[in-house]
């Protein structure tokens, strides 16, 4: 009998509980306002990364579009990115399509992390030309300059799975801009 008046006490007071009303410091925070900063930008980043890639020796730009996902707050990004290298003995140029996630986006450091598929040709002298297929991942870090501009560092690490196996190293030091 005591067992059913303590769980009949609990639920009188669970429910009393559930239905009070909210607080102002539970409601979630106001909606982001064109005003808001860098919450006011569209969708797209683009990014002009300038790239050293270690195995290889070609140095050159990089070029990126970013497509943000979701709400103004989403970390992920849909990556498209063409570069033009050179280097002492070919011209090397990637085409990149992969996902990169940015962190923390409120805030003045942005890790940033990412990976995808590239297709590579790169232009030998005196030989054919070479296609490769393969996969890549990166990571780096940005630090935002205003609510548009970021400056930043990636390295990427690719691993070529069709036409020569092969990996690769490439650090990147980036501007991004916001549009």
């Amino acid at each position: 009998m005591r067992t059913d008046r303590t769980l009949a006490a609990l639920v009188v007071v669970l429910t009393c509980v559930a239905i009070s009303p909210a607080r102002a410091e539970d409601a979630p925070p106001p909606a982001p306002t064109a005003s808001d900063g860098a919450w006011s930008h569209t969708r797209f980043t683009v990014a002009l990364p300038a790239e050293v890639t270690v195995v290889g020796l070609t140095y050159g730009v990089r070029p990126e579009v970013l497509y943000r996902f979701g709400d103004r707050g989403a970390v992920s990004r849909l990556r498209l990115a063409v570069g033009f290298l050179d280097g002492p003995d070919q011209l090397f140029i990637p085409l990149s399509l992969g996902y990169r996630a940015v962190l923390r986006q409120a805030h003045r450091i942005r890790p940033e992390v990412g990976a995808g598929v590239e297709l590579q040709h790169r232009l030998v002298s005196d030989f054919p030309a070479v296609r490769q297929y393969g996969v890549y991942v990166e990571g780096g870090v940005g630090v935002a300059v205003d609510d548009r501009l970021s400056l930043g560092l990636v390295v990427a690490i690719d691993v070529m799975l069709y036409g020569g196996p092969g990996l690769g190293l490439g650090p990147r030091v980036f501007a991004s801009w916001q549009l």
